[in-house]
This record gives structure tokens, sequence and C-alpha cells, in this order.
């Protein structure tokens, strides 16, 4: 275990990774059920007629 996080202690961003952190911009844009649910977390309950996206415009 210590091993490990000696090892996750020292990692280090490529060039490539610090070049896109530069960059300051970023989005995650989730669509699914939980959009017509007004849910955070679904249930696995859901029906999955809910998801409708007929005016969906992207």
């Amino acid at each position: 275990m210590d091993e490990i996080i000696e090892m996750a202690a020292n990692v280090v961003p490529s060039e490539r990774q610090l070049k896109w952190q530069e960059l300051e911009f970023y989005a995650f844009i989730h669509f699914g059920v939980n959009t017509f649910t007004s849910s955070e977390w679904g249930s696995g309950y859901e029906s999955p007629e809910i998801f409708e996206p007929t005016a969906l415009d992207t």
C-alpha cells in the first residue's frame, strides 16, 4: 500500500496535460434520463420512455 501512495504522490503531468490545463476552458455536459426527472442521481428504475429529447437543439 505504501508503494502505491508513493507512486501516486510522484505523478507528474505530461506536457500535453499541462497545455490542456493552461487553456482554462472545459465543459462537461451530461444529458440523459435524469434530465427529465430533475434528479442528480437515478435509481435505475426510471422508465426509458421518459427520455424524449424532441426539442433538443445542440
